[in-house]
């Protein structure tokens, strides 16, 4: 670890550590029985996660699953149609999202690449792609990995609801040296109570829906 880079506050700290302790044993079965049924099963599905992802950026998760649901399985070759169908989807970002979308579909490939393949290196690799591909930051490339391999990723999505929960402005995203700090913290907890850094973050964002697992957003994956 640099030793150049500050630690977090001790508040931010106990609060996400208070929230492990919180996490009972039932919630994290609950999590974990729900995301073994929803891992890819096909290289489109991986894809789609990407899509998802893309679709999540600004906006709630109503309009990100109508957002998805208009582009899910379309062909990501003309930004026109790309365009048209997120308008449709609503949500807003129409011009971002299908930009990123439509650059997305020139670098994606079916096998041998960061997006199919499980990271030996995590951070490297998701820090790699958030490079590669525009209008996708770290927070959004973490969460279509975390998609991809919900038991086993090792980078974490810190949205507006994880960054209160942190004691940040939700609304101003993180520089790189405090996002890393923030994040390996949240996977120090995770690894000490031994529960998956997304099934902790799922048990957050679920528990500010009142609801016991993803299904209400993640049906249509």
């Amino acid at each position: 670890m640099a030793k150049h880079l500050k630690t977090m506050s001790r508040a931010s700290r106990n609060r996400v550590r208070k929230y492990f302790d919180s996490i009972k044993d039932e919630e994290v079965n609950e999590q974990t029985d729900y995301w073994k049924t929803k891992y890819p099963k096909s290289h489109n599905d991986v894809r789609n996660r990407w899509l998802f992802a893309f679709a999540s950026v600004h906006t709630t998760w109503t309009n990100n699953v109508n957002q998805y649901q208009a582009v899910k399985d379309k062909p990501l070759c003309n930004y026109s149609r790309l365009l048209s169908r997120l308008i449709i989807g609503g949500g807003g970002m129409y011009n971002l999202k299908a930009s990123g979308m439509f650059h997305f579909g020139t670098v994606w490939r079916y096998d041998n690449t960061p997006f199919v393949n499980k990271p030996t290196d995590w951070v490297q690799t998701r820090n790699s792609v958030a490079k590669e591909l525009i209008q996708l930051n770290k927070a959004k490339t973490s969460f279509a990995m975390e998609m991809t391999w919900p038991l086993e990723s090792e980078v974490v999505c810190l949205d507006r609801h994880i960054l209160r929960l942190y004691g940040q402005d939700p609304e101003d995203a993180p520089n790189q040296t405090n996002y890393d700090w923030m994040e390996r913290y949240w996977m120090r907890q995770s690894k000490q109570r031994n529960i998956p850094a997304y099934i902790a973050r799922c048990v957050y964002w679920d528990r500010i829906n009142k609801s016991n697992n993803s299904n209400y957003w993640a049906y249509i994956l």
